[in-house]
């Protein structure tokens, strides 16, 4: 209800239509699994850089360079990798090049986060990680939605990780920021930077009902840990330097342990 002493509440510009899209995409799987995808990171990710360019003497404005996050899965494969949200399809991937060359920046890595995408039969899209530096004292600012509200799994599958923002220091210390979003300009001197890390998408089905070898598939490619293949799909994996190998009787064991347990 707004009324005239108590205005309506500021959101912003991405807000609204994502949260119509989200009540939709939640209402359908009950009655249609088949036709909905897993919840996913649902955010440009695109926090604006301020400062002054030693080399020109002049102010910039460094627009958001997008990395892209995970999508949901569905009901019969894996969601996609470091892609667009589902409300703003017409922007994609930023090169790192076309960045540092518009503004004293440099990108100190960009690589997919391990782990973030949400656990099931069919596993969602992992997210993406960037940390960002600055050449000259500038700030940023950050907006970022669906750091609270993690992009959620659907009959059985588990939640992605969701989106969140830090600020990186010079000296190697790190400030996350609970809900991905900064109180107005946070200043930067030369050398700190920040670091965004896009959510990935919800899991479909029981996680202990995707394939073994598809979970080494991935532990292989590095989308998943050791640890997380172990504890959210129950598959035990050995590694002797750079090899991996499926334990299948141990897998069998753990999951028949937890399935019992539960």
């Amino acid at each position: 209800v707004v009324s005239a002493t108590k205005p309506a509440p500021v959101r912003t510009w991405m807000t609204v239509p994502m949260s119509v899209a989200d009540t939709i995409f939640k209402a359908l799987p009950p009655a249609s699994p088949d036709r909905v995808m897993a919840g996913q990171h649902a955010d440009l990710a695109a926090p604006r850089t301020f400062g002054l360019d030693p080399k020109t003497g002049r102010a910039f404005h460094f627009p958001p360079m997008l990395s892209g996050g995970g999508w949901g899965a569905l009901c019969d494969r894996d969601g996609q990798n470091a892609t667009f949200c589902i409300n703003d399809g017409d922007t994609h991937n930023t090169p790192l090049e076309a960045g540092e060359g518009r503004a004293p920046i440099f990108v100190a890595y960009r690589k997919l986060r391990q782990d973030s995408g949400g656990p099931g039969k069919f596993r969602g899209g992992l997210g993406v990680s960037q940390e960002v530096r600055l050449f000259s004292p500038g700030s940023v600012l950050s907006a970022m939605e669906r750091s609270l509200c993690a992009p959620w799994g659907l009959h059985g599958g588990k939640d992605a990780l969701a989106n969140r923002f830090s600020i990186v220091r010079k000296d190697g210390s790190v400030q996350k920021l609970p809900t991905a979003k900064t109180a107005g300009h946070v200043p930067l001197k030369a050398g700190d930077g920040f670091l965004v890390e896009v959510g990935g998408g919800g899991g479909f089905w029981d996680p202990f009902e995707r394939d073994p070898q598809k979970v080494l598939a991935d532990v292989q490619s590095g989308y998943v840990s050791l640890e997380a293949a172990r504890r959210d799909y129950g598959v035990v994996i050995h590694q002797q330097g750079r090899r991996l190998e499926l334990d299948v009787e141990a897998t069998n064991a753990l999951r028949d342990s937890r399935m019992g347990s539960d």
